[in-house]
């Protein structure tokens, strides 16, 4: 049974005093509704689960990732849709229908919970707006609040992008899993390392081989491990490819540097050669520190610059070393051939000038052929050394503060949802923490009765914030003072790459209607827009919105002119 065909054959009977808000409210092309149900009702039952649900929340939502009520909420469309006058011919049948199929699967299939929503519940949760609204209980609201958010971006993901199904993204380690994966392999691999040192300083093959098996076997324990909990999309085209192709190519080395151990292979220099590949674990480290990474990847993307200027530097000397062997291969030993000549050119632009004997190799060319020597030394020693090599390490520098920058702004964006969660938090923390704030003692009943409602911390922290920011508090500018002298909030400011030095002047900034107030959304959005350096997006929005006032202004006292 499809929905076209209910939607198709049911209609509803109302009488005109009655409201009508969830099927005026409902477009008449439905199209659209339908497709998303669908793409949202995993196991084709017509009807939606809470875990359909909740799939929907983990990868659309993003203010919270949990609903709190999923049974109250559908309990609640239950009786707004069970309160319209009865439905004619099929339609009411079918729905029947619908709820008595999913009774039927849910109890073979084991589940604990028959919550779930059909498509007249999904229609009216869309479409409805009494459920924004007194006598709505207030978690029922919120929870078709942060259900609407996630329907709206799931449908504009599968509008305007190739894959829009959440069920084909890829989800690798979440949570504090993250924090183990990063950490436990470092360690690993640290201890690794300073048994390679040991092995090369004690010979003792047979004990350093059963090292290297033990953690060959945890090396192998990880990669399974991984990619039975997340599969092998995410291993090998997830957020972290780069790394796990990485530690599968030494994986795959070590495996066959082993084979080569059990075979007694001869040949020393392909053993030594994978045996030194171990070390390039070493790399892995540096995903455990920050300051670490940043500075391997300014490393990594001056390379590129200093493989050209090696291009011209070698272009530099091998035109010098072709004009030096053309005049002294006869008379000078150090020029005899075009390698030695553009080697010694290059002994001598970089601080290492001597001949075979070990006498220096510049004073005695000057000895011998005295101005003609010195003037094309002295400019191409001046032209790399002054010019060549400081231009070199400028652009290298300007590459490597370049990347940093976007770096740290990447990182800045990587980690909102984590500086969001903890300033809200400590937020939450202060202003309960006193009366003198104003929170009404209702709202703080309200907050405190979440504590034990949400499994997740980034949900509950912003469900207690959204009910906190609808109180309308508002802070005082002796009020934000004394907010601002916690020293956690001050702390985790600085985490988030925020200046707290002038922490005073924050007010100022933040009151933007100057109305010597500040509500929690204002102070929370004011802080968040302080994070890290200035952008250029910024600064351009600043200019267009000067200029729209600008205009607005001009086109006002024109008007002015024109009256009088």
């Amino acid at each position: 049974m499809s929905h076209e065909t209910v939607m198709a054959e049911g209609s509803v009977d109302r009488d005109a005093s009655e409201p009508a808000d969830c099927i005026t409210e409902i477009p008449t092309h439905r199209q659209q509704e339908l497709s998303q149900f669908g793409r949202l009702d995993a196991y084709g039952r017509e009807v939606l689960t809470e875990h359909d649900v909740a799939l929907l929340i983990k990868h659309f939502s993003s203010s919270v990732n949990e609903l709190e009520n999923f049974p109250a909420l559908c309990a609640h469309l239950t009786t707004v849709v069970g309160s319209f006058p009865k439905m004619k011919g099929r339609l009411s049948k079918r729905l029947s229908a619908i709820a008595g199929g999913w009774k039927r699967v849910s109890q073979t299939k084991g589940s604990d919970s028959l919550a779930c929503m059909d498509f007249a519940m999904f229609m009216c949760l869309k479409h409805d707006s009494s459920l924004m609204a007194y006598p709505t209980p207030k978690h029922v609201q919120r929870d078709a609040t942060k259900i609407r958010d996630a329907l709206e971006t799931e449908l504009l993901q599968f509008t305007y992008s190739d894959d829009g199904e959440f069920s084909k993204h890829v989800v690798g380690p979440q949570g504090h899993l993250i924090f183990f994966w990063d950490v436990a392999p470092t360690v690993v691999i640290l201890l690794n390392t300073i048994t390679i040192g040991a092995s090369i300083e004690f010979h003792e093959e047979s004990m350093w081989n059963i090292f290297e098996l033990i953690f060959l076997g945890i090396y192998i324990a990880e990669t399974v491990t991984k990619l039975f909990l997340y599969g092998w999309r995410w291993y090998f085209k997830g957020s972290e490819k780069s790394w796990n192709i990485f530690d599968f190519a030494l994986l795959a080395i070590s495996v066959i540097d082993q084979a080569l151990v059990w075979a007694d292979f001869k040949f020393v220099v392909v053993f030594k050669i994978l045996r030194l590949s171990r070390l390039g674990r070493l790399l892995r480290s540096i995903k455990f520190s920050s300051e670490l990474r940043r500075i391997m990847l300014g490393i990594a993307s001056g390379l590129r610059v200093l493989f050209w200027a090696t291009i011209i530097l070698f272009l530099l000397i091998y035109a010098v070393g072709i004009t030096a062997v053309s005049f002294l291969r006869e008379l000078e030993p150090e020029f005899e051939t075009l390698p030695s000549a553009m080697f010694s050119i290059f002994r001598c632009v970089t601080d290492g000038c001597e001949a075979y004997d070990g006498r220096p190799l510049a004073e005695r060319l000057r000895q011998r052929y005295g101005l003609i020597f010195m003037a094309p030394y002295v400019m191409v020693y001046l032209g790399t050394s002054l010019v060549l090599f400081n231009l070199i390490m400028s652009v290298i520098v300007d590459g490597v503060m370049s990347f940093h920058q976007q770096r740290k702004l990447a990182d800045q964006s990587d980690t909102t949802l984590e500086v969001e969660i903890d300033i809200k938090e400590e937020l939450i923390r202060i202003l309960l923490s006193s009366t003198a704030y104003g929170v009404p003692y209702e709202i703080l009943q309200e907050i405190v009765s979440l504590t034990t409602a949400f499994e997740s911390r980034a949900a509950l922290v912003r469900t207690q914030f959204s009910i906190l920011e609808s109180s309308d508090v508002s802070i005082s500018q002796k009020a934000f003072g004394e907010v601002m002298k916690s020293h956690l909030l001050l702390s985790k400011l600085q985490k988030a790459d925020i200046e707290t030095a002038n922490s005073h002047t924050f007010f100022e900034g933040l009151d933007a209607d100057m109305s010597g107030y500040l509500s929690i959304g204002e102070i929370f959005s004011g802080l968040m827009r302080l994070r890290g350096p200035i952008c250029k997006s910024e600064i351009v929005a600043m200019r267009l919105k000067i200029r729209h006032l600008t205009r607005q202004f001009h086109k006002h006292i024109v008007s002015r002119r024109t009256d009088f």
